[in-house]
């Protein structure tokens, strides 16, 4: 993901890829991932241990609500 959102970026616009380019790939690498990778929680690296247990417990009741819902993992446009 890193190499898409560094591309994205770039300082040069000529350089940068198309809209169409982007969700392609997008889509390939989210593809390459599990749902369980999907949905997990990133973590701060400056986060304390109590702020750790905070979030960690926010996150899981929220997951486990998705889960429940069967939500999908990454919001797809009505078309």
């Amino acid at each position: 993901l890193k190499a898409l959102v560094d591309d994205v970026v770039n300082d040069d616009p000529r350089k940068r890829p198309t809209m169409e380019v982007v969700v392609e790939r997008f889509e390939s690498i989210q593809q390459q991932l599990r749902t369980w990778k999907l949905r997990s929680r990133v973590i701060s690296q400056d986060e304390g241990p109590f702020e750790n247990l905070y979030h960690g417990v926010t996150h899981w009741s929220r997951r486990i609500g998705f889960i429940v819902k069967r939500a999908p993992v990454v919001p797809r446009l009505r078309e």
